[in-house]
């Protein structure tokens, strides 16, 4: 990370987080995914002119640039925000690698996604200036926002399908279909690794996979409604069931 620096238009610098266990679980496998979704994503925002958030597993930013967060804010989000916003570049240095357990438990899992929206949707809007710069507030804007709001936007396409699908529509009728068995199949998978399902083969973690979209949305919804009606807590823990140690190679927890 510190080789970057040399470079004194970059104001912070974020590694790449590779997760173990990916392979134990649907929820683990769904997070994997995701994660190789957000590399991506980086990469691209990077190599266009700056990122806007780090992981908070492995970032780095220059000491001076840094603002004072409060406790209740998460400093991932805020620090690189508020860096980009001052027209410093935020990069992504995919050599810098941090490893992390996944949370095997789907919902342990949603309680950290809970938070973790919670304080990054609340974080944001404490910053504010946001759109005052358009580079950044379009990164904001479809990096973020509107993946928070995408179950919300779920719904209303579903709902706009109905009508004209009942009409006699081919193209709706088969989009409500798509749409709702999605819906269903999620919901249940999510229902029972809730109960204790863990797919080990392929095809039942890639059966798991809705019941973690389902899982991911619905997290975002809880965690807007806590942030705009509870606020964010401070405190932090990681997931009981990522607390095995593992080394890189491993399939299963060590103690």
């Amino acid at each position: 990370l510190a080789a970057v620096f040399a470079d004194p238009r970059v104001g912070a610098a974020c590694g790449r987080l590779r997760l173990l266990g990916t392979d134990l679980s649907g929820t683990a496998a769904g997070e994997g995914l995701y994660w190789r979704y957000e590399d991506a994503i980086k990469a691209a925002e990077s190599l266009s002119g700056t990122m806007l958030m780090g992981a908070g597993t492995l970032y780095a930013a220059r000491r001076e640039l840094i603002p004072d967060v409060p406790p209740h804010r998460a400093d991932d989000s805020i620090v690189p925000l508020s860096i980009a916003l001052r027209g410093y570049r935020v990069v992504w240095v995919p050599e810098a690698v941090a490893w992390e357990r996944t949370a095997l438990d789907v919902g342990e899992e949603f309680r950290r996604k809970v938070r973790m929206v919670a304080h990054d949707f609340g974080g944001y809007f404490y910053l504010g200036g946001c759109w005052r710069r358009p580079a950044v507030g379009l990164r904001l804007l479809f990096h973020k926002l509107l993946r928070w709001f995408v179950p919300l936007l779920y719904l209303a396409a579903l709902g706009l399908a109905i009508p004209p699908a009942l009409a006699g529509s081919t193209a709706m009728l088969v989009t409500a279909l798509v749409l709702g068995g999605v819906l269903l199949w999620g919901g249940a998978a999510w229902g029972a690794m809730a109960l204790g399902w863990r797919p080990k083969t392929v095809i039942g973690r890639a059966a798991a996979l809705p019941g973690h979209f389902v899982m991911v949305n619905a997290a975002a919804l809880s965690g807007i409604c806590r942030s705009l009606f509870r606020g964010s807590e401070a405190a932090w823990e990681a997931a009981p069931s990522s607390h095995g140690v593992l080394k890189q190679g491993d399939t299963e927890p060590q103690p």
